[in-house]
């Protein structure tokens, strides 16, 4: 109980921070900005610091290895970190973009993270999940950026673009069906992190399909 109440505090701090970083790009750093800006900006540097974190915590020679398992303390720390993002950036999703694949995408991760965190297990293919997913964010939100400060048609427009189009279907498309296999077959992880899996997994489809089809 004492380990849990610790996990919960741990993870609503880190909510609050994610919120007061929005708020910080909002009024002070970016004040002539949208508060769509804003979030974007909070979202890159969850980006680079959930990739930060779970490279740290996997074990790239053996990905699948640990999968189903007890989720080690740099998994936690890592997993920890997503789910604070994910719950403040859901209410912006719903309050300020109205996205609703996005909206689908982070309840699948909040239900899914909370696995890894609060019961201490599949720290690792969430992990897996986390880096891939992750790995693509900020070129995705460097086209917003782009675009939002006039940029769009410029050669950086195109690189950016050409780059998330690359790291997208790399890790989403090409790799990740295989994190989301050996999540479902895998015996002993939580029937909610294979759905939670499945489910943003069928997500990143309906995203590239929308990718291609602009």
């Amino acid at each position: 109980m004492v380990l849990e109440a610790e996990r919960v505090s741990q993870v609503a701090l880190q909510t609050v921070l994610w919120t007061i970083l929005f708020f910080a790009f909002r009024w002070l750093i970016f004040r002539g900005r949208s508060s769509v800006f804003a979030n974007r900006a909070v979202s890159l540097v969850h980006s680079v610091a959930s990739f930060y974190l779970t490279a740290l915590a996997l074990d790239a020679r053996h990905p699948f290895k640990n999968f189903g398992t007890r989720s080690t303390p740099a998994e936690v720390k890592a997993l920890s970190l997503s789910l604070g993002y994910f719950l403040f950036d859901t209410v912006c999703t719903y309050l300020i973009e109205r996205d609703g694949a996005n909206l689908a995408h982070h309840l699948c991760s909040i239900a899914a993270v909370a696995v890894g965190v609060f019961e201490g297990t599949d720290g690792a293919e969430l992990c897996a999940c986390l880096i891939l997913m992750e790995a693509s964010n900020p070129f995705l939100h460097g086209r917003f950026f782009v675009k939002d400060l006039g940029y769009q048609g410029t050669t950086l427009s195109i690189w950016v673009d050409v780059l998330f189009a690359l790291s997208f279907t790399i890790c989403r498309l090409l790799l990740g069906p295989f994190v989301t296999f050996y999540t479902v077959v895998c015996p002993t992880a939580s029937w909610i992190v294979k759905a939670g899996g499945a489910g943003i997994q069928i997500v990143s489809c309906v995203w590239f399909y929308k990718i291609v089809k602009v």
